[in-house]
């Protein structure tokens, strides 16, 4: 029986090609026996002269498959903007015109090259995935939607993201704005002061003695793990939660986030491939991020659909 790539973690699929594992209740045999595929409940209408006549703007959810520890699926980046937008659809469903968009298929592989090293990555580069993202955006324009919101879930991609709609304001004569998950909840009251530690530099933000919740646990710890028990615990593997400390925990320059910052891999900060503390996760901070998210989208769908008329 098949298994979906993105519904396993690292370690699973390292497991498997070896030898059989049992996930989820399913047996797999070997690695060709994956099914590589998004299966996105959000699908863009085949109407769409009149999708455009109606809507003013498109979501374009972006996300990636990559390593995210042991204890954590492969395509969390993915499914954490899927849930968004599910949680959208289910508990915030809006009539009126300012908080109306329409809902593309989800681009789930991204550019994932800090975490090439780890097993069951899936990544395209820079520029081949800005070149990808555009072209799909040229189709949105012919069918006559101007105005368009790319929902990213993957912190190591936000620079395209930037690219991406600087080339369609200028290329296409579209409005883009880019939402990051990571920027659109606030994660400081949710977690201990020691969380904070996790940055990779801990001279930042020294007046509020607070980190921006995009500069701390970046990668698989207590914010996307408390994410994922909300919206998906069957991708969670609670048995597997350990701390994952940085390696520049004592750095005067941070990698990540500061003013000084320099390229590296993700086993540059931890070796496992993890950087922060998913032992702190819990569901009811999980709740609380997605709805941070939730209402920032709704916030970012009303200033979009505002917005003047590009030209």
């Amino acid at each position: 029986m098949a298994v979906r790539w993105s519904d396993l973690s690292s370690e699973d699929l390292r497991q498997s090609i070896v030898k059989p594992i049992r996930f989820h209740s399913q047996e797999i045999s070997s690695a060709l026996d994956f099914k590589l595929s998004d299966e996105s409940p959000s699908l863009f209408p085949c109407a769409l002269k009149q999708v455009g006549e109606r809507l003013k703007t498109a979501i374009l959810p972006v996300g990636a498959v990559e390593s995210h520890g042991s204890h954590l699926a492969l395509g969390t980046d993915s499914f954490l903007v899927d849930g968004v937008l599910k949680v959208l659809r289910d508990q915030h469903a809006v009539e009126d015109e300012v908080r109306r968009a329409v809902v593309l298929p989800t681009l789930s592989i991204g550019a994932s090259t800090e975490h090439s090293s780890f097993c069951g990555t899936l990544t395209i580069s820079d520029s081949t995935l800005i070149d990808l993202w555009f072209q799909v955006c040229e189709s949105v324009r012919r069918s006559g939607l101007r105005r368009l919101i790319v929902l990213n879930g993957h912190g190591g991609q936000t620079q395209n993201v930037e690219i991406l709609c600087r080339r369609l304001r200028f290329e296409l004569k579209m409005f883009a704005v880019g939402l990051h998950l990571q920027r659109a909840w606030n994660a400081n009251e949710l977690f201990s002061e020691s969380l904070l530690k996790y940055a990779m530099s801990p001279t930042f933000n020294k007046t509020s003695g607070l980190l921006p919740s995009a500069s701390y646990d970046i990668h698989a710890g207590a914010i996307e793990t408390s994410a994922m028990m909300y919206l998906m615990p069957e991708h969670v593997q609670n048995e597997k939660l350990t701390d994952h400390k940085s390696a520049y925990l004592e750095s005067p320059i941070c990698p990540y986030g500061d003013d000084v910052m320099f390229g590296w891999k993700t086993e540059d900060l931890n070796a496992s491939g993890v950087v922060g503390d998913p032992t702190q996760a819990s569901t009811e901070a999980g709740e609380r991020l997605i709805n941070d998210a939730v209402q920032k989208l709704m916030n970012t769908i009303e200033f979009t659909n505002n917005s003047k008329e590009p030209s």
